[in-house]
């Protein structure tokens, strides 16, 4: 499993843990039944894992689009900007001498 899938479902299980915790203590205060708190608490874990599945999947879509238009540009720079970027070296180096 990679490192970036188990981070994920670290934080997603503590956020789901801490929501439904939260969820369900709010409910039981009401006085509500048992069952109907255990019903809302379900409903509330799914609709989170969903919620932060979905977001996962659009930032890593995102950062890999991301990632793939920064080398495209880079790989562009370095084809067709190189004689300049050569020369500037070059003068670097020799106001260091």
């Amino acid at each position: 499993m990679e490192r970036r899938s188990r981070k994920s479902i670290v934080y997603a299980g503590l956020d789901a843990i801490v929501t439904s915790f939260s969820l369900i203590s709010s409910i039981s205060a009401g006085h509500l039944s048992s069952v109907d708190v255990l019903v809302l608490g379900f409903a509330n874990l799914v609709a989170d894992g969903i919620s932060m599945g979905f977001g996962d999947y659009v930032s890593s879509s995102t950062e890999k689009d991301v990632a793939a238009k920064e080398r495209t540009v880079t790989e562009w720079d370095v084809i067709n900007h190189h004689r300049p970027q050569k020369q500037e070296l070059l003068d670097i180096i020799r106001n260091l001498e």
